[in-house]
């Protein structure tokens, strides 16, 4: 069973999000911190427990950069989930998506909006990129 997977089959039966602002759900709650060496973070969706002022925040220290991904903006529908995925071990690229809900989520309804006709929602983040200390 895969990430996707498991994130629907545990919001399919109703159980709750973690605390600390994270939950890769099939897995022990998440943590506030994770490192992009970490292998277990491959291919994870981490649900959000609801809107927070912190942003989602990759570090580059051999850049000296970070980037923030502050979720929580001013007539945005609310982010669902972050994912982190690579294709492989030594790919040279590591993505971060911020998601309104999960794949296939019209079957297993985690994170699906449902509208009524002729009615627009949209969803919107802010990317801050800034010097490391």
């Amino acid at each position: 069973m895969n990430s996707a997977q498991r994130a629907a089959s545990r919001c399919a039966h109703g159980e709750p999000p973690s605390v600390a602002g994270w939950q890769d759900h099939g897995r022990p709650p998440g943590k506030p911190r994770y490192s992009l060496a970490d292998p277990d973070i491959v291919d994870m969706f981490h649900c959000l427990t609801g809107p927070s002022d912190a942003p989602v925040r990759v570090e580059m220290p051999g850049l000296k950069r970070s980037i923030g991904f502050e979720l929580h903006q001013p007539d945005s529908v609310p982010w669902y989930c972050v994912t982190t995925w690579t294709e492989s071990d030594t790919s040279d690229f590591y993505c971060v998506e911020p998601w309104t809900g999960l794949p296939d989520a019209i079957h297993n309804g985690c994170g699906l909006r449902w509208l009524v006709p002729g009615k627009t929602e949209t969803a919107s983040l802010r990317l801050a990129v800034s010097l490391l200390a």
